[in-house]
């Protein structure tokens, strides 16, 4: 992701992550979870295994005939503004719902079916996260909304990746912002992909500075900010508009959804799944 990440522990997450994406047969696994969780969908597909026919080295699914993401690129503003919403829901919004993170939005792996729906491929870089690691991912970030660098510190600091060191509160603050920020934009706001660029230059600047040299951020932290990082690339290629924040309020805050997609989706949950974002004050939202 940018100079200076390899520590440790990160590069153990690393290889442990890749050594997982090489197992077909614990990505079919992977894969059988998350088609459970999106089963009837009314707008993401996720393919069901053949796990009879899979092994190591080869990973059978239901076939899906659907348009490749450069052939959705040139689509009127408002299909590719769907489409956008589409995947920031599957990206960022559905782990913290079921628990079932998967770190690799990249262009090849989705399929854009004729029906507007979405179907989403590739399961091997993937993490399972427990309730504890979701409160915390919702809790650094409502303390990013909130402006609060001092609280965002004191979480880090509870997961024992910074030292308890006042003067490194701003600096993480601005890279943790750079790159989680645009989830929390209250106005319509187009995604650009050079956004990209810009939060591994302030995350690559963090990590030079004295006292973050032995900055280790947990292993959801870290596969989560790849996954934003990845996502806000495609929205920028897509030329997708929303107001991301109305988006992210639901996970944030456990609000109630405003758009149609949010309706849609919460009338599918509704009663189907056993996990539910933690119960976050909201409080000051200014």
């Amino acid at each position: 992701m940018a100079p200076g990440i390899d520590t440790g522990a990160i590069a153990d997450e690393i290889r442990e992550r890749i050594a997982e994406e090489l197992d077909y047969e614990l990505e079919a696994s992977n894969q059988r979870a998350m088609a459970r969780v999106y089963r009837d969908h009314p707008f993401v597909v996720v393919p069901d295994v053949a796990m009879a026919l899979c092994r190591e080295r080869v990973i059978v699914m239901d076939f899906v005939d659907g348009r490749r993401f450069a052939e959705v690129r040139d689509l009127p503003a408002a299909d590719r503004d769907r489409l956008g919403e589409i995947l920031c829901r599957f990206y960022i919004n559905g782990p913290m719902r079921h628990r079932l993170l998967n770190g690799d939005p990249h262009p090849g792996n989705a399929l854009y079916l004729d029906d507007g729906r979405v179907a989403f491929l590739d399961f091997g870089f993937f993490k399972r996260l427990g309730d504890r690691e979701v409160e915390h991912l919702v809790r650094s970030n409502v303390a990013t909304y909130r402006g609060d660098a001092d609280g965002l510190l004191d979480l880090i600091v509870e997961l024992g990746a910074l030292p308890p060191d006042p003067q490194l509160a701003q600096p993480f603050y601005e890279s943790y912002h750079a790159i989680f920020g645009w989830l929390m934009v209250d106005e319509h706001t187009t995604a650009d992909p050079s956004t990209t660029a810009e939060m591994m230059r302030r995350y690559t600047q963090m990590r030079g500075q004295e006292g973050f040299d032995e900055l280790v951020l947990p292993a959801e932290h870290f596969v989560m900010m790849r996954s934003v990082m990845l996502l806000i690339g495609l929205l920028g290629q897509l030329g997708a508009t929303n107001r991301w924040l109305d988006i992210s309020r639901e996970w944030m805050f456990g609000d109630e959804p405003v758009t149609e997609l949010g309706r849609q989706e919460a009338a599918f949950f509704a009663g189907r799944h056993d996990y539910t974002t933690p119960a976050v004050d909201a409080g000051s939202r200014a």
